[in-house]
């Protein structure tokens, strides 16, 4: 009697994180709405204040850019990706699944390849980086609510769960469960005080040595 076979890891269903398609309008309706939340503001002030703030917000005008170029399809994906690059330096491959609410703190150095699938709820910060790892198939799924600090880099067919956190400058190389929390290696100070006169910084001697 033969043995099932276990089903290849990239294989395995994201669990509790949906594939359901959403229109354009709705998704940066989820993000504005995601994005007030935050914010504890009541819904006469984020309506009153919506028109304004999608021309003056950093955060909230390259949301919708990131819309555009996850819904683009593939004959004008490279325009909105380009565009993209240009005004934000970040990169959104064609193929890549973003659900609603999408909080961008800093909008900026940000990669997404083109078979992360990230869930709802989700702030990324800066400098952020989801996609492949050499020599391997598959890329990150990233749960609803999950936070990812500025730098975190997610390599590979990982899985960040649900709630997680990941910490600044962390390089991701295994899943993260529901809740949990992925730090850098402390930072430690290795000299208390400095010789100047082998560091010459001009104009910051006296803030150093008074």
């Amino acid at each position: 009697m033969s043995t099932p076979e276990k089903p290849d890891e990239e294989e395995r269903p994201a669990a509790g994180v949906t594939e359901r398609r959403y229109g354009l309008l709705e998704l940066i309706r989820s993000d504005y709405e995601f994005y007030c939340d935050l914010h504890e503001e009541p819904r006469a002030v984020r309506r009153r204040k919506a028109p304004v703030r999608f021309v003056i917000n950093t955060s909230l005008r390259a949301g919708v850019l990131f819309r555009i170029t996850c819904a683009a399809p593939r004959w004008s994906h490279w325009f909105w990706r380009s565009l993209l690059n240009a005004l934000h330096s970040s990169e959104v491959v064609y193929g890549a699944r973003i659900g609603p609410g999408l909080h961008l703190p800093h909008p900026y150095g940000i990669g997404i390849g083109g078979q992360v699938l990230i869930g709802e709820r989700v702030t990324i910060c800066q400098n952020v980086t989801l996609g492949s790892d050499m020599g391997a198939t598959g890329q990150p799924v990233v749960g609803n609510h999950a936070a990812l600090l500025a730098g975190a880099v997610a390599v590979g067919p990982i899985r960040i769960g649900h709630g997680a956190i990941l910490g600044a400058n962390v390089v991701l190389e295994e899943d993260v469960p529901d809740g949990g929390l992925a730090a850098p290696a402390r930072t430690r100070v290795v000299k208390r005080r400095i010789n100047w006169k082998n560091y010459p910084v001009q104009g910051r001697k006296s803030e150093v040595h008074p």
